[in-house]
């Protein structure tokens, strides 16, 4: 597999994965009033502290999770792309991914140690670690940085500590902005010692998360991942249509993600496996 072939892959299975957050009410009047309120309360009052409580409370989380039908469009540098996928995910242990263009055309199975690729057109697969999803990205990802996407569970991404992080109102959005630079932990040769400023954008509504936006100045680099709509599914309230944009060094990536046919159960099951007619791809 070429350089470019995996990198329309990867990034594609990658952008997949990105949804799924937190809950909102429905009743509007409750919401108005809400919002309201939250327009004329202090900082001080609706702290960094309890934005970050309330995100904790209400994150989306499943056992098992299918989703038959993705949508999504990818852009990059105005060429445009539509593709179709579906997925099935156990919590912390595999996120199995079909991607279909008419015909299935890759399948990738992701868990804590490592990602395998199988390339339909190809006839031959990748299995490796997360540096190649790092490469396309430009970003740092393993299995729970990606999890922690997809559910949406901020809190995951760390210690967010309520003191590191300055609270404001913005048209009845809390921002929280952090105060200083965060270091990357896992970071590699590919990322060096970059650092990052995380903003989070939370709906004054329901404490729902609406935005996260990671910004790397020194290097030119940011990433946005906005939670646009949400759905309830038996009790579940998650996000139906993510969308995301990634500007590295003024390359430019965009893509929006629908999902339907959603569903949860206590325990699913991958039939991934790669056979052994297809051969390894570098």
């Amino acid at each position: 597999m070429n350089k470019s072939s995996i990198n329309k892959i990867v990034i594609l299975l990658f952008v997949s994965l990105l949804a799924f957050s937190s809950c909102k009410t429905s009743k509007e009047a409750r919401r108005a009033k809400r919002a309201e309120k939250a327009k004329t309360t202090s900082t001080e009052e609706q702290s960094a502290k309890r934005v970050l409580q309330e995100l904790k409370k209400n994150a989306f989380a499943y056992k098992g999770l299918e989703v038959k039908r993705i949508n999504f469009s990818f852009d990059k540098g105005g060429k445009k792309i539509n593709f179709k996928a579906s997925l099935t995910s156990q919590y912390d242990e595999f996120m199995d991914i079909t991607v279909i263009k008419l015909l299935p055309i890759a399948r990738a199975k992701l868990t804590p140690e490592d990602v395998s690729v199988i390339s339909y057109f190809q006839n031959g697969y990748y299995q490796g670690d997360y540096d190649l999803v790092s490469e396309m990205t430009g970003a740092t990802v393993d299995y729970n940085m990606a999890q922690t996407v997809f559910t949406g569970a901020i809190m995951s991404l760390g210690n967010l500590d309520p003191k590191d992080y300055e609270c404001t109102i913005e048209d009845s959005t809390y921002v929280l902005k952090s105060q200083k630079a965060l270091d990357i932990s896992q970071a590699n040769e590919l990322i060096g010692d970059a650092q990052f400023d995380l903003y989070i954008y939370v709906n004054a509504f329901d404490f729902s998360l609406k935005q996260v936006k990671v910004i790397d100045e020194e290097n030119n680099r940011e990433l946005s991942v906005s939670y646009t709509s949400y759905i309830k599914i038996g009790g579940h309230r998650m996000p139906d249509r993510i969308n995301l944009r990634a500007d590295n060094k003024g390359e430019i990536i965009k893509a929006q993600i629908i999902m339907n046919k959603i569903s949860f159960s206590n325990k699913v099951d991958s039939s991934f496996k790669i056979s052994d007619k297809y051969k390894k791809l570098n």
